[in-house]
């Protein structure tokens, strides 16, 4: 019997899981490399250990390998799409601006999560301000570079990985949308090493949040969007936590 479906344009699970971890190996080789040469570039034979606990911290090397990263790999996420038969653009980074209205109101979700967040963070007794994020901000020679590298290139690789490739290729799957959501929000907390394990599950909990933007907006700008406005208001805490 002949049938008019037209076939998906997306990946498959296997492929989806294959091209994610390409991705993710690229990105951690990026890093790896440029902090390799910034080591051993800005440090002498008898210090290089020393060297590599401070740039963990050190603001402008995570500006800049942030900012490699994002413009190596997105690009990379591009070329994958366009390798499946029949696959666009749309199909993985639907990019339409939702109307002004339903903006308006995701941001005032996102008000209320950042609030709520802050409020646990103080009940619990964790710091607002995370000393990751104050030790990066405060190392910084060049604020402007870092903010840009927070507040534009990190939402925008990230959102276009994790809530873009990501979600569209494993909602094909049995995960459907509500898993594909919460399988990145997972694997996004989890590259977040340089936090710990209270900052890693509040990464995992605005995943999911952004995953909720991503999926009832239709439009991978509103998590985007989202993402800039908080990294936006936690640069900003950090900044006067200095």
């Amino acid at each position: 019997m002949n049938s008019n479906t037209t076939p998906d344009p997306r990946w498959g699970t296997r492929a989806t899981v294959l091209w994610s971890a390409i991705v993710l190996m690229a990105f951690v080789l990026v890093q790896s490399l440029f902090f390799g040469w910034y080591v051993t570039t800005h440090s002498g034979e008898s210090d290089i250990e020393q060297k590599i606990r401070e740039l963990q911290y050190d603001g402008d090397v995570i500006a800049i390998s942030t900012l490699l990263t994002t413009v190596l790999c997105i690009p990379m996420i591009f070329g994958i799409v366009h390798l499946k038969k029949g696959a666009r653009l749309d199909d993985y980074l639907p990019m339409t601006i939702p109307p002004g209205n339903v903006l308006l109101r995701w941001l005032g979700f996102t008000a209320v999560f950042i609030l709520a967040s802050d409020a646990l963070s103080l009940i619990s007794g964790n710091p607002i301000v995370p000393d990751f994020m104050k030790q990066a901000y405060s190392s910084t020679d060049t604020k402007l570079l870092l903010w840009i590298a927070l507040v534009v290139a990190a939402p925008a690789f990230e959102e276009t990985f994790f809530r873009g490739f990501m979600v569209s290729g494993f909602s094909r799957s049995r995960l459907g949308l509500s898993g594909a959501v919460l399988v990145s929000a997972a694997l996004w907390a989890i590259i977040h090493v340089q936090y710990d394990w209270y900052g890693v599950f509040t990464i995992f909990a605005f995943g999911l949040f952004l995953g909720a933007a991503r999926v009832q907006t239709g439009s991978l700008a509103t998590p985007m969007l989202i993402h800039a406005v908080a990294n936006s208001f936690a640069s900003f805490q950090a900044g006067l936590s200095n």
